[in-house]
C-alpha cells in the first residue's frame, strides 16, 4: 500500500490542469516529522509518495521537511515537484520534475511559471539527481493546452540524466479549460489503484484520492484522520471499504465517474528516453 502524502497545498503555480492552488493549508514541520517516522515504521506501507498535490519545495522552510525525509527513510520515496524552486534534493527512489509544455507558449499557458527559469532550476540539480536519485524523471502531462509540443519536449530534455516521459493519463481537467474529448467519460473501466492507497492531506484528513479536490468536481470522499486513527483503522474504515466494494462491482460515481485513473493505462505513459 502506498501513502500519498500531501504536507501542503502550496504549489506556487496556477496550473490549468489542476485546482490545488485554490486550496490552503500546510502540515506543521513537527507534525510532519512525527508522521514521517511513524509511516516509515509501518510494515503495511510499501512506498511514500510525496506532493501528489502541492509542493513542499515552495515553502519558505522547505529544507526542514526535506532534511527530515533525507535523514530517516525505511521505505522507497517518490517525490514530485513543479521545480519552481528546488532548495535541496533528498535521497529518494524517484524524483519527478513536472514540466508541462514543450514550448514556452504551451508551458507558460499551462502552468503560469517562467519557461526559462524552471528549466534552469532543473538543470542546476543534474549532479544531485545522478548522485542521490535512483530514478530521476522529467515528465509532461499532455492536455489540449500543450498537445502538439511533445516532440519539442523530448528535444528540450534530451540531456536530462534520467527518464523523459509523456503522461496522457490525467484525473480530470477543470471544466472551464477542458476540451470536449477531455470532458468525455471513457467507456472502459478497471479497478482504481488509488482505492488501494491512502491519501493524507495537510490536516491529517484521509481521502480516497486527490482527484476530486484537484478538479472542478465537488465530491471529496474523506474518512478518518491519520493523527487520530491507527493505520489499521484507516485501512478498514467503512467509507474506504464501501468505495472499494462499489468499484469491484463496476459502480463509479462522483469524481470516479469522470476520472481516468480507473481506465486502462495502456498507451497513456510514453517514454521518450
Amino acid at each position: 500500500m502506498d501513502i500519498m502524502l500531501v504536507p501542503t497545498f502550496s504549489c506556487g503555480t496556477a496550473c490549468k490542469t489542476c485546482k490545488t492552488w485554490m486550496f490552503h493549508g500546510t502540515m506543521p514541520v513537527d507534525r510532519f516529522r512525527d508522521l514521517w517516522k511513524r509511516l516509515n515504521d509501518e510494515p503495511e506501507v510499501e512506498r511514500l509518495v510525496m506532493n501528489t498535490l502541492g509542493d513542499i519545495n515552495t515553502l519558505d522552510n522547505a529544507e526542514e521537511y526535506l532534511h527530515i525525509m533525507d535523514e530517516y527513510h525505511k521505505r522507497p520515496v517518490v517525490f514530485t515537484t513543479n521545480a519552481k524552486r528546488i532548495p535541496f534534493v533528498p535521497h529518494v527512489e524517484a524524483y519527478i520534475c513536472s514540466f508541462n509544455g514543450g514550448t514556452k507558449e504551451a508551458y507558460e499557458f499551462t502552468t503560469g511559471l517562467n519557461f526559462e527559469e524552471v528549466q534552469a532550476n532543473i538543470r542546476a540539480h543534474y549532479d544531485d539527481f545522478k548522485a542521490k536519485v535512483r530514478d530521476a524523471q522529467v515528465h509532461m502531462v499532455v492536455w489540449s493546452g500543450n498537445r502538439g509540443t511533445e516532440q519539442q519536449f523530448g528535444e528540450l530534455w534530451k540531456d536530462f540524466p534520467g527518464h523523459v516521459r509523456l503522461n496522457y493519463r490525467r484525473t480530470n481537467i477543470p471544466e472551464r479549460w477542458a476540451s470536449e474529448d477531455e470532458k468525455q467519460t471513457a467507456p472502459v473501466r478497471v479497478f482504481c489503484e488509488n482505492l488501494s492507497n491512502i491519501t493524507v492531506f495537510p490536516d491529517g484528513t484521509c481521502q480516497i484520492c486527490t482527484c476530486g479536490i484537484s478538479t472542478d468536481l465537488k465530491d471529496p470522499q474523506t474518512y478518518g484522520n491519520v493523527f487520530e486513527n491507527s493505520l489499521t483503522e484507516l485501512m478498514n474504515h467503512p467509507t474506504r471499504l464501501r468505495l472499494q466494494a462499489e468499484e469491484a462491482k463496476g459502480i463509479y460515481s462522483g469524481a470516479c465517474e469522470k476520472c481516468d485513473f480507473n481506465t486502462p493505462i495502456d498507451g497513456k505513459i510514453v517514454y521518450l528516453k
